[in-house]
């Protein structure tokens, strides 16, 4: 059962053991004292900006989707150009930067402190033996939810520069060609399976040249087998080897928003934050991978989520 400080809360009759009050609410466990005015003004904000960007898509009509793209932008359009021009004489990488460009508009991610109080949230998780309830309450779950509208909403296409695009090209293009199972992925497979920059909604930052460092070694020995050639082969050997560091999997893992590249080093959190980490890594070492959802679950009422690897040349 959970404890609460509020005097006037009462069973919450949508959650089993939760309390709420006239001042409180539930989330995910705990109630918390929410400031009605603050988190209306923040989802008005939101609704607005998505109409500006749904308003902008429909007055390009007409034009392709790079174009509508870089419209888009705003003023980040000169750093996306800058990407399209370093990759001129390089049809193949041209490509791939267009199509991280022309999807952009679809991606956005989040800032704030309740962003960072859920990462300390992972880490701790990797770091002791401590529970996620006891985890969360260390990391005082009621000031996280108060300062949820504190959250800044951000876009792709607005913020993205040229340098961590050019680089994550660049990077993703080099494990590609340089593994053996580079050999049996489409460039169709590479551009939705190895180069996207991210998993969720995180922040993007630079993770490929790390993750690739930390983890590249697990695959030296079926590396110079012949069945290498085969991504979901060497995916299910990389595998067995992360199963040796003891990844800690919880049923809930107290966070709103992806963890991010980190996750990949912690190794923790609930189905869908260990299906991310084996993403990253994956991408980091040219393996395409991706995540699926179950929406709901026969036995529970809880989504499911789990990796799979695309195959092109499945007989």
């Amino acid at each position: 059962m959970i404890k609460t400080n509020s005097k006037d809360c009462i069973k919450c009759k949508h959650y089993k053991n939760y309390y709420k009050s006239s001042e409180c609410y539930c989330e995910k466990g705990y109630c918390v004292k929410k400031n009605k005015n603050t988190k209306k003004k923040m989802t008005m904000k939101k609704i607005l900006s998505i109409i500006a960007l749904s308003i902008a898509v429909m007055a390009c009509g007409g034009k392709t989707n790079l174009e509508t793209a870089l419209i888009q932008a705003g003023d980040n359009r000169a750093e996306l150009e800058k990407v399209l021009n370093h990759y001129a004489v390089d049809s193949l990488k041209y490509k791939a930067a267009c199509f991280l460009i022309e999807n952009m508009p679809y991606h956005y991610y989040y800032t704030g402190e309740e962003v960072d109080y859920e990462k300390q949230f992972f880490k701790m998780l990797h770091e002791t033996a401590l529970s996620p309830e006891v985890i969360a309450d260390s990391l005082n779950r009621g000031r996280m939810n108060e300062q949820f509208g504190r959250t800044e909403l951000k876009y792709d296409i607005r913020e993205v520069d040229s340098v961590y695009l050019v680089h994550n090209i660049d990077w993703a293009f080099k494990v590609w060609r340089e593994q053996p199972w580079g050999k049996k992925v489409s460039f169709e497979n590479f551009c939705e399976y190895v180069l996207p920059y991210r998993v969720g909604d995180e922040c993007p930052v630079e993770w490929r040249e790390r993750l690739y460092d930390k983890y590249n070694s697990l695959l030296d020995s079926i590396r110079l087998k012949p069945e290498s050639v085969f991504p979901w082969i060497v995916a299910d050997a990389l595998l067995d080897s992360l199963k040796k560091r003891s990844p800690r999997f919880v049923s809930y893992s107290y966070a709103k928003h992806s963890a991010g590249p980190e996750i990949a080093d912690w190794l923790s959190g609930n189905c869908e934050d260990l299906a991310d980490a084996f993403t990253y890594i994956c991408r980091s070492l040219g393996i395409p991978s991706g995540c699926d959802e179950m929406l709901m679950r026969g036995d529970n009422n809880v989504p499911h989520y789990w990796n799979f690897v695309p195959d092109d040349h499945c007989d």
